[in-house]
């Protein structure tokens, strides 16, 4: 089993890239995916002597590419990401690059990439890469490609996250978040504790699967006390047979998951 975090999770706890793989050492989870918003991020990004040390220990590294203010095409701009992208990965022994599809408007410029070049399904937001049908097409067309599925983003969508799972064979990853409500409004991106009973029967599927599970919860400052409950709740699902039960993590005696969040 492998479960990671994504240090995209300490964005509002206002910490830099390198201080997330600070922060996120005391947790007992077995990798990391590095994620980086825009593209000086990670042109600019160095790892010290000390984060080095601890993303090399670990089973399972990732980088998420840049998604803010870039398209990916035959350019020099991602040429440079990819050979900084590269020389990381080497560095920390990542498994793969993960990429929103919308930004890419050339995949063949992607396609000799010496680590491996991943797309997730995409959120609501978005006008494509949502639904199986438009993941299929592109998975098609450029069989090069690996997938990551985002469970949140499938929800949000109102689609099961095991409608993906028939592309089993490319999947190298799943990012694991919940709906939750903040103020009244529906949200991606929350603890899995923090959903409805009927919302994790829909993710179980998805948390047996014996792949990487990284985690993309947004980590408020008033929230971090989740952090080692959500650990162990994506742990034991691993091991749970069927649906939920009196024997699964979140019956009674067992982690308790909450119906709202007004935080």
């Amino acid at each position: 089993m492998v479960v990671a975090i994504s240090t995209g999770c300490c964005h509002d706890l206002k910490l830099g890239r390198l201080e997330s793989i600070h922060f996120l050492e005391k947790y007992p989870v077995d990798g990391l995916e590095l994620l980086f918003a825009y593209p000086e991020e990670l042109i600019s990004f160095d790892l010290d002597k000390r984060a080095l040390s601890h993303l090399k220990k670990l089973k399972f590294v990732s980088i998420h590419m840049p998604f803010e203010n870039i398209v990916y095409s035959n350019n020099p701009e991602t040429r440079q990401l990819l050979e900084k992208a590269t020389v990381l990965a080497k560095q920390i022994n990542s498994q793969h690059l993960v990429f929103h599809p919308q930004t890419i408007s050339d995949f063949n410029s992607l396609k000799n990439n010496p680590i491996q070049v991943c797309i997730e399904n995409m959120n609501k937001k978005e006008a494509s890469y949502k639904t199986v049908d438009e993941i299929k097409e592109t998975l098609d067309k450029y069989p090069f490609l690996g997938f990551v599925l985002d469970v949140s983003h499938a929800l949000g969508n109102n689609l099961l996250p095991s409608d993906f799972l028939i592309f089993e064979g490319k999947i190298k990853g799943f990012h694991i978040s919940g709906q939750w409500i903040k103020k009244g409004n529906l949200k991606e991106h929350g603890f899995l504790t923090e959903g409805t009973k009927e919302q994790l029967e829909k993710i179980l599927p998805i948390l047996k699967l014996k792949k990487p599970k990284i985690i993309e919860a947004d980590f408020y400052p008033n929230k971090v006390d989740l952090i080692e409950k959500e650990i162990q709740l994506i742990r034991e699902s691993e091991e749970t047979s069927g649906n939920l039960g009196n024997s699964s993590p979140w019956a009674n005696g067992g982690l308790k998951v909450n119906q709202k969040s007004t935080n």
